[in-house]
């Protein structure tokens, strides 16, 4: 059969960042295991590059007998417009194909997908698009079956990908440490933790499931051999949860004497701090930490699993092998208090994360967190994406992103520029935040001397 697979372009403006395009990894494993059964596969990544590719005939020169459409919640109103287009086609009788929609959004909200389209994927897709594309799929929903063992899993589809302008630097973690190109991977699956602000185990399930060490380093040895690729980024919820693993995986580079550098995204815990040396040793020049808050009161609301010590002696620890650290933070979650977000601030300065960035919180779909904000009716508006905004939002964009920001929100939902209160309080504002700046130092330096 004739598959197109496409992804779902972004909007012009989120609340969101939507301007780091890297692999569409989840995409290239539901190509790879199409081509592996024989089936013609066609991608076009609208994410990355938005084109019309229904009002150009590609269908109909291409013969496209399946479209299937990645979504995520961010980018739904992309996937509506995509369907709409594809069923207007069917009705006019110029295609005859199968619709079918999957991803995270699909997962959570299969609800808001339309009628008319034939197929929803929920959850893990290699198996149920097999059966969608070779007739064996029954009934309208489809809830993707886990992949236990992911070794069994083909490489992703790379040569779709190498041709497109994704984005292969380390950006913010270590451009000048990392030459180009580094490939973005995942290698594992599933997240046993329950953060309430994150609705990935209704995507991936909360079983832990990765490929072996010796999977991932013949994977990066053939990406080396075919794209003369220079480092990895583990694009995953927590690339050192198996410290066996991790470990395995650097005494397999070390023993290969296989040079690459590479970076991963984890947690401050559950994270082996004796293990940091070997990955340091192994090429690893950077870390992502999902850090939250700086207040264990938050931290323990949010059921994050860890404390500002864990945060502490992991980021304290990577600065002192000259791991480069990305921290993420949270402010507004409901309940936060002004103290709270001033332990976060106090922390931030005392471990000096190489970068940090800080999120104003936004309600999930599917989220825990978001739940609670509608039973504490914390909820100010809700948008057409169903993502749910606090009376707060407005207030902490203006504090931490600044009134040059887009990520106000308006009455009408809309996501945008600053309403014309907070350009009207914007130089008072910022007079007043110098004016503190400046005494604060003053002081620092009278105790100096003293």
């Amino acid at each position: 059969m004739n598959v197109l697979l496409t992804t779902s372009a972004a909007p012009q403006v989120s609340v969101f960042d939507t301007n780091e395009k890297r692999f569409p990894l989840g995409v290239g494993f539901l190509i790879s295991v199409l081509e592996r059964a024989g089936h013609k596969v066609y991608f076009i990544d609208r994410y990355l590059t938005p084109t019309n590719f229904i009002g150009n005939g590609f269908l109909e020169k291409h013969g496209i007998e399946c479209v299937g459409i990645y979504s995520n919640t961010v980018c739904f109103e992309d996937t509506i417009w995509l369907c709409s287009k594809l069923q207007g086609l069917r009705e006019r009788g110029q295609w005859k194909g199968v619709i079918a929609v999957g991803g995270p959004h699909a997962s959570i909200c299969p609800e808001t997908i339309p009628e008319y389209v034939d197929f929803i994927v929920r959850g893990e897709g290699e198996k149920a698009i097999l059966d969608i594309v070779e007739g064996r799929a029954k009934g309208r929903m489809q809830c993707g079956a886990h992949i236990d063992t992911l070794d069994a899993l083909p490489m992703p589809a790379y040569h779709h990908f190498v041709d497109k302008p994704y984005m292969l630097a380390a950006g913010a973690y270590a451009d000048d440490l990392v030459d180009s190109p580094i490939f973005s991977m995942n290698t594992s699956r599933g997240c046993p933790f329950g953060c309430t602000f994150c609705s990935v185990k209704a995507v991936w399930g909360k079983s832990y499931r990765a490929f072996s060490a010796a999977r991932v380093v013949e994977d990066i040895e053939k990406l080396h051999r075919d794209y003369q690729i220079a480092g990895v980024f583990f694009r995953e919820d927590h690339f050192t949860h198996s410290s066996k693993r991790t470990a395995e995986f650097c005494e397999f580079l070390l023993k290969k004497n296989f040079r690459i550098k590479w970076l991963c995204e984890s947690r401050v815990h559950p994270l082996d701090l004796a293990l940091l040396p070997l990955m340091k040793r192994a090429g690893c020049e950077a870390i992502f930490f999902g850090c939250e808050s700086g207040s264990d009161r938050i931290l323990k609301q949010i059921r994050k699993g860890i404390t500002a010590q864990h945060i502490r002696q992991a980021v304290l620890a990577c600065n002192k092998l000259g791991i480069r650290t990305f921290t993420t933070w949270l402010v507004g979650v409901p309940g936060e208090t002004r103290a709270d977000r001033k332990a976060t601030l106090r922390l931030i300065e005392e471990i000096k994360p190489f970068k940090v960035a800080v999120g104003v919180f936004v309600g999930l779909p599917g989220s825990e967190l978001r739940q609670e904000m509608e039973d504490q009716k914390e909820i100010m508006i809700e948008d057409n994406l169903g993502l749910a905004y606090s009376r707060r939002h407005n207030r902490l964009v203006f504090h931490h992103y600044g009134v040059d920001s887009c990520k106000f929100i308006h009455p009408d939902g809309t996501v945008g520029e600053a309403p014309p209160f907070y350009r009207t309080v914007a130089p008072a504002y910022a007079f007043l935040r110098n004016v503190r700046y400046q005494s604060l130092r003053l002081a620092q330096e009278v105790f100096s001397k003293h």
